[in-house]
């Protein structure tokens, strides 16, 4: 259901709540949704969960309304028939502002607005207006002579606030947050919470996002449980001017769980537990929808910024591009392939002009008109060919549809590579200088594919897709390459070119048969945006259902592939449009496993771990238990009972913890062909997980296969490491704290893909490959132990994948037993110099992280320096460095 537009006095809110008032009449309402268009179309990025608040009432909470043009309101995944009532976006905090919408987004009355104003000063921070906040502590900021400009002294500044006591009968509280750049630029700022005095951690925080009026704005539940907040308004060094802080109460009783009510108040000795539980549900959902909405926000906010600093080239960078071209050891020639049918003639004109207005010289243009029907297309293309004699148009005499008229146009073609385009498309000037910039650099590639984004009706660009390097389980999942692609021209005369019934997913098509004449190396990734997509009605741009027959051609694509390579998969319909997920096709050989499951005590973790195991293992399944020094009875007689019972075995591993040397005996102990590594605090929710994990590791190139593992709360703790993350530089957890069923950006949380690495608290690996490495390197005997010896696995030539419908429940690391914080951090530090020394090339180029995304965080912002320069940035770097030396 889509809402009409909003009132411009609208778009200034910050964090705001959408109420919605329906009646079901039949059916259930299921995973209720609302959408944002900020005029990129509606996508993953502005989905806002919907929770009941009571009868009759769905409420949500909108971070931000920022360029917010459209609002769509998805009731339910299944059918459902529902009356719908008045739909209400407001600010609750007295004199704010409280506006109502009708379904036509007419506004409705009580719409009024209250002045900012702030209270008493602080005296650890001199001239900061502070408003229902105090400031508790400072740490790395001084201040100046000048008033209210102080001097963030290293990359950590912090300041520890605390709301004023009158806050703590409110659901939730905003803080608003004043900062003005002085010398340097503020970066990254964030917000931190700690509920229960333990301190503060990345996963209780919000990355926060400056609103159009120069605010950051962030939501803060439970403020009855007085948490301690600490605000880190930049990562780095520099001069600001800290204006003013305000902590104002906010209405968020819908988060709360409503089942609540109805249960009778709870002995003392259970209270404690209630009120973590509570803490944990309400601080959960709500962190989470800041933490996701707010760093989408940045993104889309920051990508223009980005844009002009690290992507159009300036006069300068363009004095210097013919020197690269004519520096070039080969000067390949591209052939561009476009079909056409019917485009408005601006569209087209503007397309074919991004295509003659490329610097680099050595290129033809080649265009079929599938039949057109409107005149206007073929008096265009006459006109364009007389004037430009690298246009070579071809008419067709009847209506073949896109795969026949993309052989139309590729007929025509005489290039060394082949550069598809769409017909409403455009690309930037430097495009086919960088694509013979990346031939040069990667002699013997077939195929080459760009980063891409999108084009809005308002022509803003948004919606960037920055890609991996070559990940074929991920292309199973979604057509990781599309635009730009660029293909060896020979390469698709052997194929045959495009095939017809596969209309709408042709070039997913075009590029699986090619994956049959070529290997991954002979692919290459160049992550730059070299392609715009532009965002029109019935296009898949705007989002991928808005074509069903490109989706049904798309699996026929795949499918077609798994049978010519006689893999033992098909793909079925995944989480979303677009998507889809690989299922196992009859039964793969019942090949031995062993779990190895090192413990401590602990019983209440292991019992439960080893039961929801029971219904999934079979006579090929031994599980062994590895004991570091239990010392409980009631550990002891449960281990004695279960080494008595066949399949299972119990192995002695006293000493000091070391996982890694642990693992290492109970493997050694073991028989499997398979050994799967698993934490004692898991517990298995997929009951299939050894059979996807046997028919994953049935293909000769795949040496590891993990899990995605979920938090008791059912968010993702684990799916997949990307390296020279974190505050050691080694690795990092992508969609880390989304719920579950979030697919994340591109559905990349819910598709099967390849990875540098995998936790080890899930991890099936052929035995031969963990004693060909030596299995874990006792050295690393708590950290990074996994990241090192995946590493070593991949260094062998095999694939190190990840399988979003393996799925277990993880409780982290609870039966290690203690060290103090000291020895942790040294310990800590100790490993992550192993493994710098070690990897540190690895560490530095992930393949499956995108070097214009930053390392800094694990949302996938953007970096403020890409890792893989334009070739004339590229070219400036090494000048630079010339001079020094």
């Amino acid at each position: 259901m889509r809402l009409a537009g909003l009132p411009r006095t609208h778009l200034q809110f910050g964090p705001a709540i959408i109420e919605i008032a329906l009646r079901v009449e039949s059916g259930l309402l299921a995973h209720p949704f609302l959408y944002l268009d900020r005029g990129c179309g509606f996508n993953e990025a502005d989905k806002i969960p919907l929770l009941p608040a009571e009868a009759e009432r769905l409420v949500g909470v909108v971070p931000s309304l920022r360029g917010a043009r459209t609002l769509r309101f998805d009731p339910s995944e299944g059918p459902v028939d529902i009356t719908l009532g008045e739909i209400r976006l407001r600010r609750s905090r007295a004199g704010e502002t409280d506006l109502a919408l009708t379904t036509d987004g007419r506004p409705g009355s009580g719409w009024r607005r209250r002045p900012r104003w702030f209270g008493s000063h602080s005296p650890l921070l001199p001239h900061l207006r502070l408003d229902g906040v105090e400031v508790v502590a400072v740490r790395a900021i001084e201040a100046t002579d000048e008033a209210g400009v102080f001097v963030l002294t290293d990359g950590d500044p912090q300041v520890i606030l605390r709301a004023v006591p009158e806050h703590a009968k409110a659901q939730a509280c905003r803080y608003t947050f004043e900062i003005e750049e002085v010398e340097g630029v503020v970066a990254a700022p964030r917000l931190y919470i700690d509920y229960d005095g333990k301190g503060f951690s990345q996963d209780a925080s919000f990355a926060l996002a400056r609103q159009p009026d120069g605010l950051y704005h962030a939501l803060v539940a439970r403020p009855d449980l007085k948490p301690t907040v600490r605000w880190d308004p930049s990562d780095r060094r520099g001069k600001v001017r800290l204006v003013s802080v305000s902590v104002q109460p906010e209405d968020v009783s819908a988060l709360s769980d409503p089942a609540e009510t109805d249960v009778e108040s709870p002995p003392d000795d259970m209270a404690a537990s209630l009120s973590e539980r509570r803490a944990q549900a309400v601080v959960r959902s709500f962190e989470l929808n800041e933490l996701r909405y707010n760093s989408a926000a940045a993104l889309a906010y920051d990508y223009g910024r980005w844009i002009k600093a690290t992507e159009q080239p300036s006069q300068a960078d363009r004095l210097r591009m013919p020197d690269i071209i004519a520096a070039m050891d080969w000067r390949p020639r591209f052939s561009f392939v476009m079909p056409t049918y019917n485009t408005p003639p601006d569209l087209l004109e503007t397309c074919i002009q991004s295509m003659l207005d490329q610097v680099y010289p050595d290129f033809e243009i080649c265009i079929a008109d599938d039949h057109s029907s409107d005149p206007r297309v073929r008096t265009l293309l006459e006109a364009l060919a007389a004037r430009y004699p690298q246009i070579r148009v071809t008419y067709r005499e009847t209506n073949g549809h896109i795969s026949e008229a993309s052989n139309s146009a590729l007929a025509l073609a005489t290039g060394d590579f082949v550069v598809l385009v769409d017909h409403d498309d455009i690309l930037p000037d430097y495009a086919l200088l960088v694509v013979a910039d990346a031939l040069n650099r990667n002699p013997g590639t077939r195929i080459l594919y760009s980063d891409e984004d999108k084009l809005a009706p308002s022509g803003q660009r948004c919606d960037p897709y920055f890609k991996s390097d070559f990940n074929r389980f991920l292309m199973f999942g979604h057509n990781m390459v599309s635009h730009l692609g660029v293909y060896q021209r020979t390469l698709l005369e052997t194929i045959g070119g495009f095939r017809k019934g596969y209309e709408g997913s042709q070039d997913y098509d075009l590029f699986l048969r090619c994956l049959d004449h070529c290997s991954d190396s002979e692919i290459v990734h160049i992550p730059h945006v070299l392609y715009h997509w532009r965002m029109i009605p019935g296009s898949t741009a705007v989002s991928a259902d808005q074509k069903s027959y490109a989706i049904v051609a798309a699996q026929k694509s795949i499918n077609d592939f798994m049978r010519r390579n006689q893999l033992p998969f098909e793909v079925v319909d995944g989480v979303a449009p677009g998507l889809t997920r690989l299922a196992v096709v009859g039964d793969p050989e019942r090949r031995t496993v062993s779990i190895v499951i090192p413990t401590r005590d602990g019983l209440d973790l292991l019992r439960p771990c080893l039961e929801s195991l029971r219904g999934s293992i079979d006579d090929a399944v031994e599980v062994v238990i590895v004991d570091n020094d239990s010392v409980e009875p009631e550990t002891h007689a449960y281990l004695a009972e279960l080494a008595l019972e066949p399949g299972f075995k119990v192995v002695a591993a006293p000493g000091a913890f070391n996982f890694s040397a642990i693992c290492n005996l109970g493997v050694a102990a073991s028989s499997g062909e398979i050994i799967c590594l698993l934490n004692n605090d898991t517990e298995l929710e997929t009951q299939d997980w050894l059979t996807r994990a046997r028919a994953l590791l049935s293909m000769p190139d795949v040496g590891i296969v993990g899990a995605r593992l979920i938090y008791p709360d059912r968010s993702i703790q684990h799916f997949g490491l990307y390296l020279g993350m974190g505050a050691h530089g080694v690795a990092g957890t992508p969609h880390r704290g989304l719920p579950m069923s979030d697919f994340g950006p591109f559905g990349k949380a819910r598709l099967i893909q390849e990875f540098s690495a995998v936790t080890a608290a899930c991890l099936f690996v052929k035995r031969p490959l963990y004693e060909a490495v030596g299995g874990l390197d006792p050295e690393l005997r708590v950290a990074y132990n996994d990241v090192d010896f995946c590493l070593k696995v991949r260094a062998l030539g095999k694939k190190i994948l990840c399988d979003p419908d393996i799925v277990l429940i993880h409780k982290e690391s609870k039966t290690r037993g203690a060290d103090t914080d000291n020895l942790k951090a040294e310990r800590l530090e100790m490993e992550a110099r192993t493994m710098r020394a070690r990897w540190n090339k690895q560490l530095a180029n992930d393949p499956y992280y995108n070097p214009n995304l930053t390392l800094d965080r694990d949302d996938f912002s953007l970096a403020d320096a890409p890792r893989s320069p334009l070739p004339w940035r590229r070219t400036e770097a090494n000048t630079a460095r010339m001079r020094q030396s």
